[in-house]
């Protein structure tokens, strides 16, 4: 089953109950979208960030605890990217974009945004070059085709 962003939300806030704590900042995020079913959780997973790992960063964030009958909330960063967001994906992506506790975990973990990572055809036109050039080990790099 697809998660949500309500599945995210919901998870972020479960969690957040869970450990006693008044603040949801993207580190919560970032270990919601890692329990999610989404291809941000492929992402991540693929960049070695799962729950487990998602869990332990939880503890950088300097956060309060809830008082008496308080309920979590967002921090206004968070706040906004959930409310722009439509999907796991998308939120992951402008976890991405904003200076954050949670982009810091990314790039620790080398996930970059799409922009960084090479498209397809990049990676094609690598492996074609690359077998090429050990097929041929006299081959001039002068004459690659930009």
């Amino acid at each position: 089953m697809p998660s949500t962003m309500k599945n995210i939300i919901q998870c972020a806030v479960n969690n957040a109950l869970n450990r006693n704590v008044k603040w949801m900042d993207t580190t919560i995020l970032i270990y919601a979208l890692s329990r999610s079913d989404s291809e941000a959780r492929r992402i991540l997973s693929g960049g070695g960030i799962d729950y487990k790992n998602a869990y332990r960063y939880l503890k950088r964030f300097d956060n309060e605890p809830l008082g008496e009958g308080e309920k979590p909330q967002f921090t206004p960063m968070a706040l906004r990217l959930v409310e722009y967001a439509n999907s796991p994906l998308a939120l992951l992506r402008a976890i991405q974009r904003t200076d954050c506790e949670g982009n810091q975990i990314l790039k620790e973990h080398r996930i970059w945004p799409p922009e960084h990572e090479p498209s397809n055809g990049q990676v094609e036109c690598t492996a074609e070059t690359g077998y090429f050039l050990s097929a041929h080990p006299t081959f001039s790099y002068g004459n690659l085709k930009a």
